[in-house]
């Protein structure tokens, strides 16, 4: 992520900017727009909360869920 919106549900749950997602609901992310499509495919399918996978430069793999609107 190269920014993340303060206040933002994502800041609230500790995604910080430098943090890489690697899958949301467990579908590969392979380049930065996959990430929006995967959002609102998870608002059309009422998947809410989108679950990332997330890693940082320190090498910690984290899952974190993520409200969708």
């Amino acid at each position: 992520m190269t920014s993340v919106d303060p206040g933002s549900a994502a800041a609230e749950r500790g995604l910080r900017p430098g943090d890489v997602v690697e899958e949301v609901n467990h579908q590969a992310v392979e380049h930065p727009g996959d990430i929006a499509k995967a959002i609102d495919s998870a608002k059309t399918d009422a998947k809410k909360p989108a679950l990332l996978l997330v890693s940082n430069g320190e090498g910690e793999v984290r899952f974190v869920a993520v409200p969708v609107d």
